[in-house]
């Protein structure tokens, strides 16, 4: 017997409302063939049909789904009726359709060329099937930072290609042309970004479309550098649990709020232009890192629960490595000695 393919990630109701056409389709079927098609214990089949019980597309007497649970208590097989609903094609309504033209039409800014095509035609079957109900879809819009088609063109076909491109990434009003091996083209929050191998920094690193002015393609393959880490799965999750610190930036580094989820907590004032932000520290090695790059133009004026101690010796340490690396170059060019290390 052929299993089904099911996703049973979703909740209780998702995986219930699954079973419904199958069971409609197999009247009086057996509990042992329900269970040994979908993969799940007997027990795990009565909680489903127990919630199943409970759905409907109204409220009313006549428009909850029937499950005969003494039946497949008794006699071991399982009989859903009044629900045909779920048997056939239901007419979305402006709001069921809102979500869906808006994401397609975000996934169609992120496909290359040959993907847009398909994009169009599920937006047009959309419209079509909404009839008269069109005006409120084109009242809404949906706006993507994804930068330039043509360097998204080029990153696409990369992906596919499995090439590298050769890429002109601005950060804080400086251009950096960086050797990447694409992995995939991604949307996060309304933002569009790039994940790649990066043969400068010898990682997984990721890009915002909108900061990559040129993207070049290479006829060098990419490497097997093992599987990517995946950028959706818990983004929000760590963000929403990562520790909070606040920083003062000067005029200067006011590229951080635009580059990083900040919580801007005041404004910059029309005097010196400085303004204090929050921002989540999912990795403490970033934050060393990003108030070393910074220098005199952050003041960090909270960690929260982040170890002071550990962040000072941590601070002290990269700079040292940086002194150490500065100091060997200068050596090794006019055979003088280099800086002088920090005291941690």
């Amino acid at each position: 017997m052929a299993k089904v393919r099911t996703d049973w990630s979703g909740g209780e109701v998702e995986q219930a409302l699954t079973l419904v056409p199958y069971l409609l389709q197999h009247p009086r079927i057996p509990v042992e063939e329900v269970t040994a098609t979908f993969g799940i214990p007997k027990q795990r089949l009565f909680q489903l049909l127990n919630v199943l019980f409970m759905c409907g597309p109204s409220r009313t007497p006549g428009g909850m789904i029937e499950v005969d649970i003494e039946a497949a208590e008794s006699q071991g097989v399982v009989i859903v009726t009044n629900a045909d609903t779920l048997n056939r094609p239901i007419r979305l309504s402006v709001n069921d359709a809102i979500p869906i033209v808006l994401g397609v039409r975000a996934l169609r800014e992120l496909v290359g060329e040959d993907l847009q095509s398909a994009a169009d035609s599920v937006l047009a079957k959309l419209t079509q099937a909404l009839g008269g109900e069109q005006e409120g879809l084109e009242r809404v819009r949906v706006e993507l930072a994804t930068g330039d088609p043509q360097v998204r063109q080029v990153l696409q076909e990369a992906v596919t290609a499995g090439q590298m491109v050769v890429i002109t990434h601005r950060r804080h009003d400086t251009d950096r042309r960086l050797e990447v091996e694409p992995h995939a083209v991604l949307e996060i929050d309304g933002v569009g970004y790039l994940q790649a191998w990066s043969r400068l920094r010898g990682d997984w690193r990721v890009y915002r479309l909108d900061r990559i002015s040129a993207a070049e393609l290479t006829a060098e393959a990419v490497h097997d550098h093992g599987a990517a880490p995946d950028v959706r799965q818990d983004w929000q999750q760590r963000l929403a649990e990562a520790p909070m610190v606040e920083l003062e930036l000067s005029p200067q580094a006011s590229w951080v709020v635009e580059y990083f989820p900040v919580q801007e907590l005041t404004a910059p004032e029309e005097g010196d232009g400085r303004r204090r932000v929050r921002i989540p520290v999912v990795d403490p090695v970033w934050l060393r890192r990003l108030l070393l790059e910074l220098g005199p133009r952050v003041q960090l004026l909270s960690t929260a629960d982040l170890p002071t101690a550990d962040l000072a010796r941590g601070l002290a340490e990269e700079a040292n490595a940086a002194l150490d690396h500065y100091a060997a170059v200068a050596a090794s060019r006019s055979g003088g000695p280099g800086p002088v290390r920090t005291d941690a």
